[in-house]
């Protein structure tokens, strides 16, 4: 992994040791979802101060105690639940039909990522990256097809239709939501400026109850046990290891 990458895993270092402390102290869990609705950033700030590290990306990153995995360490497989979400906003079609091609690469400038624009060089994972490709192939659809249009913005969980449409494999198992921005696009700095940045949702861990501690062997290690379990659920937890 390149330097600019570097912070992605301490970003999953940080949620990792978040997570430990709401198994610590259940009541950190309310303190990180309060944090997660009181900056326009989430939950980002404050571990940036606690943990010591940047996450060079405007996004909104929340955490939530509602649909929280279980750990449930059955055959290979060890965490179950709700998958994290991502709430995605996309740009309307500009008033002026003439000025579409340049808002959608005014889009795609801002958004080479799901993440949108990395500061100081900083570059998002391959993964979200080559997603950043698709989105604007979405855009561009979604003015031109009023049908894909109506499908795209309705659906709770876009992936489907995504991969359905546009012959790509979601590689994620978290759900994605699309929202029209409200406003008239236009490639002005100040439409950008103000544009809604990505939300990123994720659903904090259940501490292992005594269900999953009964099936092993080592009762006081569980926890690291599922802690770790959960660090490389890749793909189903996006900001675990892959």
């Amino acid at each position: 992994m390149s330097d600019n990458q570097a912070p992605f895993p301490r970003l999953r270092a940080a949620y990792l040791r978040s997570i430990a402390e709401v198994w610590s102290d259940p009541a950190f869990l309310d303190v990180l979802v309060e944090e997660s609705n009181s900056n326009p950033r989430g939950v980002l700030p404050f571990w940036e101060e606690r943990y010591h590290f940047e996450f060079p990306f405007n996004v909104t990153f929340k955490v939530s105690k509602n649909k929280r995995p279980l750990y449930r360490p059955i055959g290979t497989t060890g965490w179950f639940g709700y998958g994290d979400e991502f709430v995605v906003y996309l740009p309307a079609l500009p008033r002026d039909l003439g000025e579409s091609a340049a808002v959608l690469a005014r889009y795609c400038a801002e958004f080479p990522s799901l993440l949108g624009q990395g500061l100081a060089g900083a570059v998002a994972p391959a993964d979200f990256s080559n997603f950043g490709i698709i989105t604007c192939r979405v855009l561009a659809l979604a003015w031109h097809n009023v049908a894909f249009r109506r499908a795209l913005y309705q659906a709770e969980d876009a992936r489907q239709l995504i991969q359905d449409t546009m012959n790509y494999i979601v590689p994620w198992n978290f759900f994605i939501k699309f929202i029209e921005a409200s406003g008239d696009s236009s490639t002005r700095d100040e439409y950008w400026q103000k544009f809604p940045r990505s939300v990123i949702t994720v659903h904090a861990p259940m501490k292992p109850d005594k269900e999953s501690i009964h099936r092993n062997e080592v009762d006081h290690t569980v926890e690291a046990v599922a802690l770790a379990a959960y660090n490389g659920t890749g793909a189903q937890y996006p900001f675990t290891c892959p």
